[in-house]
């Protein structure tokens, strides 16, 4: 739940509704006089609009929102990615890509296991180690069918980005399983620092799936 709501106001959209209800219910008040009645009708249909647009919101993340903390849950997202590679899956570059989601997983979880509170943060860790997977899975698949040098060129950034973010995602988690392994033995001021550190892991996987898609759309235009 910590998870949906945290998603849900990094939306911009989420944001612009609201400002919109506000607006609209005021404009509303405006036109028809501070009564009672205007006041009560208004708010209720700018709460309804606010409320119709998280009921959605949820509905549409409610099947992505499952425990990735979970392996089994974890590793049926990844073959979910991996059925798309068909013989391409043997390839080096996916093999470690997925050797690196399965073990960043396995620290993510006994992360959890000793830190509960970080449990959002994980969730949402683990969810852009699925998007950098994806971003590989994809890279792969379009160098097969790209032609021109360009498009290749632009892909195989793509690929080698992604390829090297899902690695240094890996080692940066390894390295905080290893502090909070060691923050047990001798409690200090490492946990306090841990939400930070995953936040920062969070945000550059995120900079790093916008900036391909960006790339992407940029190279369409081309």
């Amino acid at each position: 739940m910590i998870l949906f709501w945290r998603r849900a106001f990094r939306l911009p959209q989420t944001y612009l509704l609201i400002i919109g209800a506000i607006l609209g219910y005021i404009n509303f008040i405006i036109v028809l006089g501070i009564r009672p009645i205007p006041i009560i009708v208004g708010g209720l249909i700018a709460l309804g609009m606010i409320g119709i647009w998280f009921q959605q919101l949820w509905q549409f993340q409610s099947p992505i929102m499952a425990d990735l903390l979970e392996t089994d849950i974890f590793l049926n997202e990844l073959q979910k990615i991996e059925q798309n590679l068909g013989s391409k899956s043997s390839l080096t570059e996916w093999q470690n890509s997925l050797k690196w989601a399965k073990e960043s997983q396995f620290f993510a979880h006994r992360i959890a296991t000793k830190e509960s509170p970080l449990t959002p943060d994980l969730l949402e860790t683990l969810y852009s180690i699925l998007g950098l997977s994806n971003q590989v899975a994809q890279a792969i698949l379009a160098l097969e069918q790209v032609k021109t040098e360009t498009y290749q060129t632009l892909t195989q950034k793509h690929l080698q980005t992604s390829y090297d973010r899902l690695q240094e995602t890996h080692h940066q988690l390894q390295n905080l399983h290893d502090q909070v392994v060691v923050s047990s033995l001798d409690t200090s001021t490492i946990k306090a620092g841990l939400p930070y550190h995953l936040r920062g892991i969070i945000a550059d996987n995120q900079t790093v799936i916008k900036t391909i898609i960006q790339d992407a759309a940029n190279g369409e235009s081309l």
